[in-house]
């Protein structure tokens, strides 16, 4: 009865997973081809995931009541916020729909909760291990994107822009998910030397996606591996490397920055007419500053306390920035408690700089904690880095 049960608990993980990522692709269809009707069916397998852990609340009870708290702290500063807008439906139906991408992972965090310590265990590693499948094979899917040119497996379609997510539909979302591969995969070697292999897979795989996202924390990840490496040897060449690096860039940059900038099709327009800041950035420094002139404008202190800016019209896409334009200065604080909470009740140093490094990444990315299979997979891999430390004490 008890194999019976885990059986069926792990095909259902399985079929979810699967689900998120076929109606993704089947959307991504529907967007590519220009098939007239509905398109959303994305949101179809999150809205079953979300209504579904609501269930499990309500039939199982709350275990973390500090999580809850923070939650209900969230939808109240959120209530606050309102009230200082002109009642305008739009604008509070987007408020809505961003909170609720905002708590989902909360949401599922005290679902997910209320399951006995081995049972949790148990969905953890199969929710890594499916999407841990699913990227191996879209990394595959990606591969022959670039060979076969279907515009379907390329990031940007219809365009010239290089890059390739296979069957996935946001290309930030990709990044993050390959972001994700690559560390669950190297703290597997790093703590075990297991998966060394199907990690470098990975890099590689990711750099197919074209995104700077993934440049950033390739780079970020390499200085942690060497300079936490055992070898004194290998931290000191490190070092040397590092600063050999900036030397170069200080004498060279001109010529650095326009052979990086010539690496993208958009590159050289954004770079003539904006500048470095505007191309590293994608032009969200230009969004940023578009923000502060409507913020000195309209400004208030409801806002800047407890947020309420629409991020439809306003958002910057700077993770935290958009956190802060959203819930304000107490909610960002709330937040970054909630952060705390479902990622660090146990924390190394390697696990700490690594999310430190996805943090930096999801800065200057942003949509990272709105996309519901980003959070939900990075909740997944960090629990199970809390699993392997466990087991390997």
């Amino acid at each position: 009865m008890i194999l019976f049960a885990q059986n069926r608990r792990n095909r259902i993980v399985i079929a979810l997973i699967v689900s998120i990522f076929l109606f993704d692709f089947i959307t991504k269809c529907f967007l590519v081809f220009n098939i007239e009707g509905f398109k959303r069916y994305s949101m179809l397998p999150k809205i079953f995931i979300e209504v579904g852990a609501i269930f499990l609340i309500l039939k199982k009870g709350i275990k973390d009541k500090k999580l809850i708290t923070y939650l209900l702290m969230l939808i109240g500063l959120s209530a606050i916020s309102m009230v200082n807008i002109p009642f305008n439906l739009n604008d509070i139906f987007d408020k809505l729909y961003v909170l609720n991408k905002y708590l989902f992972l909360s949401v599922f965090a005290v679902a997910f909760l209320s399951f006995e310590e081995d049972i949790r265990i148990k969905i953890i590693i199969q929710i890594r291990n499916t999407i841990l499948v699913l990227g191996i094979i879209n990394g595959l899917f990606m591969v022959f994107g670039l060979i076969s040119q279907w515009e379907i497996l390329k990031a940007y379609p219809n365009t010239h822009r290089f890059g390739y997510n296979g069957f996935l539909l946001k290309t930030s979302e990709a990044s993050y998910l390959y972001i994700l591969l690559i560390i669950t995969t190297y703290y597997d070697y790093f703590l075990n030397k297991k998966n060394g292999i199907l990690c470098l897979y990975f890099v590689a795989i990711s750099f197919f996606l074209g995104t700077k996202a993934v440049w950033l924390f390739v780079t970020l990840l390499v200085s942690i591996h060497f300079l936490l490496h055992k070898k004194k040897q290998l931290r000191y060449i490190y070092s040397i490397c590092i600063m050999t690096c900036f030397l170069v860039f200080y004498f060279f940059n001109d010529f650095i920055i326009r052979t990086v900038v010539s690496l993208f099709s958009f590159g050289p327009e954004i770079y003539n007419k904006h500048g470095f800041i505007t191309f590293i950035t994608s032009t969200r420094d230009l969004l940023l500053i578009n923000t502060l002139n409507h913020l000195k404008e309209y400004g208030t202190y409801i806002i800047y306390f407890f947020g309420g800016i629409n991020l439809k019209n306003f958002g910057v896409e700077f993770e935290f920035v958009d956190l802060f334009l959203f819930f304000g200065a107490f909610g960002l604080i709330v937040y970054i408690l909630i952060i705390k909470r479902l990622f660090f009740t146990e924390y190394t140093k390697i696990k700490l700089l690594v999310f430190l490094a996805l943090m930096c990444v999801a800065f200057f990315a942003g949509n990272f904690f709105v996309s519901f299979i980003c959070s939900l997979f990075a909740y997944a891999v960090f629990k199970y880095m809390d699993y392997l430390n466990r087991i390997n004490i």
